[in-house]
């Protein structure tokens, strides 16, 4: 009689897993970036997988605990064939998220890999849509670049991190990383004169302290402008990045737009998209770059991708 309750438990338990599991909410979802890239360092045209935002999948599940608490995971997996930063012509396996979360009326807490508080914080020009930055590190990479896009908080690291309650738009965020790195940021989004405003602040603590703002505003016209500023506070001294941003967006689904990145040490990059949404999840670029560096060895490339999203 106790061996029969005893089984009977056991299955009971195993067939009430499943019960409970099916209570977590799932979504997958990701994306797929090809490109034909031509001139830079590349000899001939060249496809590649865009690095700026590469062919990823991810899940994500949530479950509420209660009223008022809600937990959640996301765990998302990066793999390039042949990444327009490495151009072996292999692929490159890369675990981006894996992190686990809980949020309520307190705020957002998150434990895992993921961003650090701060990362982001020099990016308020993703007001405007510009894809193809990345694309820099493949078509100059024999040359001194602008390096625009490392001048941010930690991207995708092991941290814990919470985040503020959103206050009318103002919400503030910090983060204790591995690696002895600490971060803090503070983050406005609103509408301000009949359009939409991204104001940013992020702050570093570690062996090179650094420090990265951005604001963007997007006019219900159409038009959009954003200013970076991204600095590292070293031994040898500060080194600083700026870039300068317009868009325009001729259709609802068509955008123009040009940056301008300069670095302390003279470094000079210009960069040129078309962006054309055809339908949700399908997205056309056409990239062209040009930069000069603090010695005088210049360059030019263009680049032809899609990104699809599913």
């Amino acid at each position: 009689m106790k061996q029969t309750i005893l089984i009977t438990g056991v299955v009971a338990g195993i067939l009430l897993v499943p019960a409970q599991s099916m209570a977590m909410d799932f979504k997958f979802s990701g994306q797929v970036n090809s490109a034909l890239v031509f001139g830079g360092d590349v000899k001939d045209p060249i496809i590649v997988d865009n690095n700026t935002s590469g062919t990823r999948l991810r899940i994500k599940g949530t479950q509420n605990i209660n009223d008022d608490i809600k937990a959640g995971f996301r765990y998302e997996l990066q793999a390039q064939d042949n990444s327009s930063d490495d151009l072996t012509d292999k692929v490159i396996r890369e675990v981006r998220y894996s992190d686990v979360w809980f949020a309520g009326s307190f705020g957002k807490i998150g434990l895992g890999k993921g961003d650090g508080a701060a990362n982001n914080t020099f990016e308020a020009y993703s007001l405007i849509n510009f894809l193809g930055g990345g694309l820099s590190e493949l078509l100059f990479r024999g040359s001194t670049a602008v390096g625009y896009r490392t001048k941010d908080g930690i991207s995708r690291q092991n941290r814990v991190r919470y985040d503020s309650p959103n206050f009318n738009g103002l919400n503030f965020a910090l983060s204790l990383d591995n690696a002895d790195t600490n971060e803090v940021a503070v983050r406005y989004k609103g509408k301000v004169a009949d359009g939409k405003l991204d104001a940013r602040l992020g702050l570093v603590s570690r062996t090179e302290d650094r420090t990265s703002y951005s604001v963007a505003y997007k006019h219900s016209s159409g038009v959009s402008a954003s200013y970076s500023f991204g600095e590292d506070n070293k031994a040898a001294g500060d080194d600083d990045t700026n870039w300068i941003m317009l868009g325009y967006d001729v259709a609802k689904n068509i955008t123009l737009a040009y940056g301008l990145g300069e670095e302390s040490g003279g470094d000079e990059m210009n960069m040129a998209s078309v962006d054309w949404k055809p339908i949700k999840g399908i997205e056309i670029y056409f990239n062209m770059m040009d930069f000069e560096n603090a010695n005088g060895v210049s360059g030019d490339a263009m680049a032809l991708g899609s990104r699809i999203k599913f």
